[in-house]
Parts: C-alpha cells; sequence; structure tokens
C-alpha cells in the first residue's frame, strides 16, 4: 500500500503567511501579501533587485522603494528583499515536515 502524503489543500494551508508592512521615508506603508506561486517561479528566474521589486509590488510602488534606496547604503534593499523571503518561505532550504495522512484502505 503506497503512503498517502498530505493533499494539496493541507500544503496551502501550512503555506499561508500573514501579510507584512514597512514604512518608507516619505510616511508611505508598504503592505507585502503572501507571493504566489506565479511571483515565487518569476523571482527564481531573476537576480535584479529592481525586477524582484516589480514583481512583488508592480512598477508603481517599486519605483516609490527604489527612490527611498538611490542614497542609502546598498545594503538596505537586499536586507528588505531577504526578509520578505524569509518571512513567506518560512523554513525554506530545511525539510519541511508534512505528516504524512494515513490512508484509509
Amino acid at each position: 500500500m503506497a503512503k498517502k502524503l498530505a493533499g494539496w489543500d493541507a500544503r496551502v494551508r501550512e503555506a499561508e503567511r500573514e501579510p507584512v508592512e514597512f514604512d518608507l521615508p516619505d510616511g508611505t506603508t508598504v503592505r507585502v501579501e503572501q507571493i504566489s506561486g506565479g511571483q515565487a517561479r518569476r523571482l527564481k528566474r531573476t537576480d535584479d533587485e529592481d525586477e524582484q521589486l516589480e514583481i512583488l509590488f508592480g512598477a508603481k510602488k517599486a519605483e516609490k522603494i527604489l527612490d527611498a534606496y538611490e542614497d542609502v547604503p546598498a545594503s538596505v534593499l537586499s536586507s528588505l528583499l531577504q526578509d520578505i523571503f524569509d518571512h513567506f518561505n518560512g523554513d525554506k532550504g530545511k525539510a519541511r515536515k508534512l505528516s504524512a495522512v494515513p490512508s484509509d484502505d
């Protein structure tokens, strides 16, 4: 008898994370929603931080973030993006402990 893995819906529930927010110097609060599968696929294809911002926030918000980034230390944007990815990816890189669901058979 084959071992039955956790189903799709259980995996979606486990992966869901609350949105996060951060403030820009002009007082704008930027809300970061759950990263979708489509966004994650596009993010994996680029190391360009400008493009990553557009994927996550759209062109207008990305531009506001880049304007704020213009004259600050280079590590600020990388650090922000890493915090966002860490929040939504949870234990990325570690083995996930999805419980096997016993089969009804």
